[in-house]
């Protein structure tokens, strides 16, 4: 008696064909979701910041394709929506930086959001990403999408925010390395430009001042010396023409082969040395084996 109530009651427990398949069904659909990312935190917008570094308080996606699902960051009311992106490109798989804004004062708030293209810390030695673009869009939860300013060293999109309005923005990264975002008070980036552009004319006068004196230098004294010294000042110019903007304005050059002069001018300006460290050390008095050594 007690096995055929023990088999009754695995019959009618046992799991029917059609119950597996079903679950089976819903497994597969919900891998192949696409993967929803959780709601951020805004980023609130002090008017009195100068600047706010974006890059350590956004979050990063990678991998998730051509499109992009978030949640929005909570406004106000509590309310956390979604939004979902679209690449530029499709087939690129491109890399996200989310990040969320909020504007707590009762007045409108202009920010200039910057990734600078070039820097020369984590610029890379073997594969160098010289001047290439960071940002390719920047798309809002809500509104109209940030304005894109023309510059020939950074990408830089225009934010307004309205009062006590909260938006979350997806970047869409135009390389793999995750690029340093800054958003800055139009008049603190302006007033910081100017004070670097007059840093810039002054070590450029100084470094053309030196190549010509050098120069000056061997005319009159013919030593080797000398001529070495003047070709790593007058590479050094150059390299500074490059890398402070000045070369786009004395020749007609666009800002996509910008690149291209900024490689020539660092394969020049290490050249320049190492002729001057050959010169200033009289390699050519040493042995072979060492002269050697040192070209390679």
């Amino acid at each position: 008696m007690a096995a055929r109530k023990a088999s009754a009651f695995a019959r009618r427990t046992a799991p029917r064909p059609l119950g597996r398949l079903a679950a089976c069904a819903l497994l597969l659909a919900i891998l192949l979701l696409p993967p929803l990312a959780h709601a951020i935190e805004a980023i609130p917008v002090d008017p009195a910041a100068p600047k706010v570094e974006i890059t350590t308080k956004g979050e990063l996606y990678e991998g998730r394709g051509d499109r992009l699902q978030i949640e929005t960051a909570p406004g106000q009311d509590g309310y956390i929506g979604r939004m979902a992106v679209q690449a530029s490109t499709s087939g690129t798989d491109p890399s996200w930086l989310v990040f969320a804004l909020s504007n707590p004062t009762d007045k409108p708030i202009v920010r200039w959001l910057v990734a600078p293209r070039y820097t020369l810390a984590n610029s890379g030695v073997f594969r160098p990403e010289l001047d290439a673009p960071r940002i390719t869009a920047v798309t809002p939860s809500l509104g109209f999408r940030p304005e894109s300013l023309q510059s020939d060293r950074a990408d830089m999109f225009r934010f307004s925010l309205e009062p006590g309005q909260t938006v979350t923005y997806a970047a869409e990264l135009a390389s793999s390395k995750v690029p340093q975002l800054t958003l800055w008070q139009p008049g603190s980036y302006q007033a910081k430009q100017q004070d670097r552009m007059l840093f810039k004319g002054v070590l450029l006068g100084i470094t053309g001042l030196l190549a010509i004196f050098l120069t000056s230098i061997f005319a009159a004294n013919h030593r080797a010396i000398f001529p070495a010294t003047a070709l790593v000042a007058w590479a050094a110019l150059v390299y500074f023409c490059v890398d402070f903007g000045f070369w786009n304005k004395l020749f007609p050059v666009g800002p996509d082969r910008t690149a291209v002069y900024r490689a020539a001018a660092e394969a020049g300006l290490a050249a320049s040395l190492v002729l001057f460290l050959y010169t200033f050390l009289r390699i050519g008095l040493w042995h072979v084996w060492i002269k050697t050594m040192f070209w390679v």
